[in-house]
């Protein structure tokens, strides 16, 4: 995935985004948590529509569409294959295929699916500051906002690190292999990385020390529930009840 790529889900405008993002992180908990908990196929059903709508309204393209969604289709076919396997040791080892169990894994599969979905729709269209934000509005403990924040500004910084020290050791002739050499230099490859960071880690906190940092961030901007974003919540929530008391008929 390029790093343009990574700014697609923030930059698109659509209503969804529009809206408070505490409003968007509850209701993507309790559509989540709705989706996971049916059972019945006209639910799952039901479930997996209401996701890629949200998909759809939230103005994802099918770049990147398919950019988040590969890996969880190649999870959902692995699990349709290997879960309905059972392996049996008496009277001697042998590999059965068992058809029953093959719609209990495509329920799973649904309800995973569903609730990627939801998430990716929902909250992986808010900014990450909105979202640490939206975290401390919804009195999330502060530390693990903090390390949220850090690990979010320090991830692309740690990775150009990696890609600059791989670019010097392939211009000092390493060669990627599965050889003894290139293990070691793999190895010696995230020693050097772990003591930059450490030492980057350092200089970052004396950096904010002094300017004043005390163990907490102060927030001077908050946000404001609109009628949309209560429309919203209200919808979610009655979805979610008529999913979880819904009973076909039969």
């Amino acid at each position: 995935m390029r790093p343009v790529d990574w700014l697609a889900p923030y930059e698109a405008r659509s209503w969804i985004h529009r809206l408070d993002p505490r409003a968007r992180l509850i209701a993507a908990l309790v559509l989540a948590g709705a989706v996971i908990s049916v059972d019945d196929p006209a639910s799952l059903l039901t479930g997996v529509g209401m996701a890629l709508g949200l998909l759809i309204m939230a103005r994802f393209t099918w770049r990147h569409l398919w950019i988040r969604l590969s890996t969880l289709g190649g999870l959902v076919v692995m699990l349709a294959i290997f879960l309905p396997m059972r392996f049996h040791l008496a009277p001697g080892p042998s590999l059965t295929y068992t058809p029953e169990l093959l719609p209990e894994a495509l329920r799973i599969a649904a309800r995973a699916s569903s609730a990627a979905m939801v998430m990716m729709a929902l909250v992986g269209t808010i900014e990450p500051a909105a979202l640490g934000h939206a975290l401390i509005h919804l009195r999330v403990p502060g530390k693990i906002v903090q390390l949220y924040a850090f690990a979010i500004r320090y991830f692309d910084m740690l990775r150009r690190e990696l890609q600059t020290l791989h670019t010097a050791m392939l211009a000092r002739g390493f060669r990627p292999s599965a050889s003894r050499r290139a293990l070691i230099g793999y190895g010696h490859l995230i020693g050097g990385l772990m003591v930059r960071s450490l030492d980057r880690s350092e200089r970052t906190l004396r950096a904010m020390k002094c300017r004043g940092y005390r163990g907490e961030f102060y927030l001077f901007e908050h946000f404001h529930y609109r009628t949309p974003d209560l429309v919203f919540l209200g919808a979610s929530g009655v979805f979610a009840v008529a999913l979880l008391g819904w009973r076909p008929w039969g």
